[in-house]
């Protein structure tokens, strides 16, 4: 049951019988339909949004003598709500086919879904039909449906779900092998050949995989039944075999099978072509079950059946109501929680996906349930997986997009923690093009002084090899070395090229960095080129790069605004308004400076997997101070004397009894390294900065000034490397007080 949520919409008046007694069949029900009924009747007609008063609860249980919506609403009304409530309405939203019961307090300011979405079984009224919802057989999926679902969209969407998007920038890749489900072996894979793609949860267990020794075998006809162990082949792929011939396909591709697995060449390439394999497979099998051996249940004469139970209500005789349950905690799924099947989602163009025993349709168009006989269209605006694959089909970096896709991949589980920038590949391979640089352990190049500044939302658990052997191959340093929640809001200071963006919160570059492939390795530059540009065009009168334009912000506004310390809500430099905004030929939005585009990038340059960083630059002693926010692990840092210095976000929670609330009179027993890693400020202005020390009173706040800082790392060392413990900032006037030391930081 959805949590209690403040009124929004004003009701509907009472609607009068406006007919729909006569649209249920006579010869069914035996005495006339209430007005109430009918109301509830009317709700599931074709509209848009729409909110309909059913009655307080005098009405609607004392005062009708019908007693067919009496028993439907008391089969979702808690006794225990009886007396907090006053009367019920019910809601249909944009867009769907079903409708909620809501029941309204009685002041009128809150109300309860008390029902889950309800739809309307589909019946034959007057040579019509009306109702969208379906009774659906406990056991089996009625497969007709899985083929009309993929002709529908064959025939209706003018291909746009099935052409590759030109504004991808995905290379056109094939797969090395697939599938022949006719002739039961592998196929080297051809451009003509579709195929349809299975994503699944392998379940750390060991099965049948393509390997160097068996891969000429696997490629004669009948291999899957004839080859030694190909008969362990797990049944969530047997079945995915049999789902493609069902659907009138021939071509299937499935990771362990057209992969070499023990060839490690082979298997690096075709894994960081991934995201290009998936969103060039015609349609993606998504298997949601604990692992491969669970199948795809429900398909009859293939699987085995599926346990699907389903409330169907009959609110009068001949008119029934089924409950339909979209899932709406798909982070529950197992499915939903591993990493590697975060971007074989993102890629994929056409999804069916099978869900707690029942299964649906996504693509471009809309979705179809199993449980509705018309698509419910998807809202862009309101759909993660939209959002995330918007960032592809941007011919610009867009950084915020970016931190919002990492932030949602961060939180998912992996069997063995060293594969985490493996199963990221597919992203920051097909990203290359769009980020100048490419990405270096997850981190993009272009932007790597703010990318370093990510911070954790909430508790973190440190990713630990499963493997001696690749044990310091996660590196501390990068979001990627540690499990769980991303501060969405993390690299809000690099998003001021944007000209959407409204934050005066800036940073910039203190060191060099340079990163090592291995502890003794010779060392590479990482420059973080979008400072570059900012320093070279933001608001200077400079000639813009090619295809670039230059337009005059504010020309009545004079240039030497000196009274304001910061236009609220746009970038500011010093005391004086932007001067000018960027446009580029090719991208419709406006920027403050120009940045480099995809289509100026000629080589994408592709990092190895360097797990080392390291630089010179200054630390200093510090204490923990008070807990500022438990639920983001931050606290106040105070220097050794005592005085406030700053902030700090901790990855782990501290052991017990290792911090003490500060006073004047006792010392905080954490003691922490700090190390600077760049510099930073934003305005006390009015608007607030998402900052945690920002509203303390200790922090100074002196009018039209700046608030100034180094950005520090809490670093532990560790046999000759130092290991991130937290991130946060230290007041500049303070740390420039301490006893600084200068050192070769070398991260791990």
């Amino acid at each position: 049951m959805d949590s209690r949520r403040p009124r929004k919409h004003r009701l509907y008046p009472a609607q009068p019988n406006i007919g729909l007694a006569a649209e249920t069949p006579s010869s069914s029900v035996k005495r006339p339909i209430c007005d109430i009924c009918i109301r509830i009747l009317h709700a599931f007609r074709d509209h848009e949004f729409l909110e309909i008063n059913l009655g307080t609860i005098q009405q609607v249980f004392l005062d009708s003598k019908c007693s067919a919506h009496r028993n439907f609403i008391m089969k979702f009304l808690p006794n225990w709500y009886q007396k907090n409530i006053n009367k019920f309405h019910i809601e249909k939203l944009d867009g769907q086919h079903c409708v909620r019961l809501v029941a309204d307090s009685s002041d009128g300011l809150l109300s309860e879904l008390i029902s889950p979405d309800l739809a309307l079984v589909r019946r034959k009224v007057k040579n019509r039909f009306v109702g969208h919802g379906k009774i659906l057989n406990r056991y089996w999926i009625n497969t007709r449906e899985l083929r009309r679902w993929k002709n529908d969209c064959n025939q209706n969407h003018n291909n746009r779900c099935q052409v590759r998007p030109a504004i991808s920038h995905l290379p056109d890749v094939i797969p090395d092998w697939l599938i022949d489900t006719r002739r039961q072996c592998l196929i080297r894979a051809r451009p003509e050949l579709p195929y349809f793609a299975l994503s699944y949860v392998w379940g750390g267990m060991d099965f049948f995989k393509a390997l160097e020794g068996n891969i000429q075998q696997l490629q004669c006809e009948n291999a899957f039944s004839t080859i030694r162990g190909a008969r362990e082949i797990p049944q969530t792929i047997k079945d995915a075999m049999a789902l493609v011939t069902l659907l009138g396909e021939r071509y299937l591709w499935v990771d362990s099978l057209c992969i070499v697995q023990d060839n490690e060449s082979c298997k690096g390439d075709q894994i960081n072509k991934m995201a290009a394999i998936f969103e060039r497979a015609n349609v993606t099998i998504i298997a949601e079950g604990p692992n491969s051996l669970y199948g795809l249940r429900g398909l009859h004469r293939v699987s085995r059946p599926r346990n699907l139970p389903q409330s169907v209500y009959e609110l009068q005789k001949g008119i029934k109501i089924v409950e339909f349950r979209p899932p709406k905690r798909v982070g529950r799924s197992i499915w939903y929680q591993r990493g590697w099947t975060f971007q074989e989602h993102l890629f994929s163009r056409r999804r069916i996906i099978f869900y707690e025993g029942t299964v649906r349709w996504e693509c471009g168009g809309g979705i179809w349930y199993e449980g509705l006989d018309q698509p419910i269209k998807q809202d862009p605006q309101h759909s993660t997986i939209r959002s995330h694959q918007q960032l592809f089909q941007l011919p610009y970096p867009d950084l915020e997009k970016y931190n919002e896709l990492v932030a949602a991949f961060n939180v998912r589980l992996l069997t063995h923690p060293q594969d985490i920038l493996r199963a990221f590949a597919g992203i920051t391979s097909s990203l290359s093009s769009k980020f100048d640089g490419g990405f270096l352990c997850g981190l993009p190049v272009l932007f790597f002084d703010i990318a370093l500044l990510w911070r954790p939302f909430g508790p973190l658990k440190r990713r630990i090899s499963s493997d001696p052997a690749t044990q310091s191959c996660i590196p501390s340093w990068s979001w990627a070395g540690w499990q769980g929640e991303i501060d969405q809001k993390s690299w809000l200071p690099g998003y001021d090229y944007l000209f959407r963006i409204d934050s005066n919160y800036r940073i910039t570059p203190l060191v060099k960095w340079y990163c090592h492939e291995r502890e003794k390795s010779g060392k590479t530059l990482v420059e973080s080129t979008a400072f570059k540009y900012r320093k070279t065009f933001f608001g200077q009168d400079r000639e813009p790069p090619p295809n670039w334009t230059r337009h005059e912000c504010y020309p009545n506004v004079p240039r030497d605004a000196g009274s304001i310390a910061s236009f609220d809500g746009y970038p500011t430099d010093g005391c004086a308004l932007p001067h000018y905004a960027y446009k580029h030929d090719s991208v419709p939005e406006g920027f403050w400076y120009p940045i480099p585009l995809c289509s100026e990038t000629q080589d994408h340059l592709l990092w190895p997997t360097a797990p080392f960083l390291s630089c010179k630059t200054k630390m200093a002693w510090f204490y923990l101070g008070e807990e500022i926010s438990r639920a983001h692990m931050s606290f106040s840092i105070r220097d050794l004397d005592g005085s406030w210095a700053g902030a700090i976000r901790l990855h782990e929670h501290l052991p017990k009894g290792s911090l003490i609330s500060y006073d004047q009179k006792s010392v905080p027993r954490q003691k922490c390294e700090l190390v600077a890693i760049s510099l930073g400020y934003a305005y006390n202005s009015m608007r607030d900065i998402d900052l945690d020390e920002w509203k303390l009173k200790e922090r100074p706040k002196r009018k039209q000034k700046k608030y100034e800082f180094y950005n520090v790392l809490w670093i532990e060392w560790k046999e000759g490397f130092a290991y991130r413990k937290g991130i946060g900032r230290v007041l500049k006037e303070i740390w420039e007080c301490q006893k600084l030391k200068c050192i070769d930081l070398k991260l791990g």
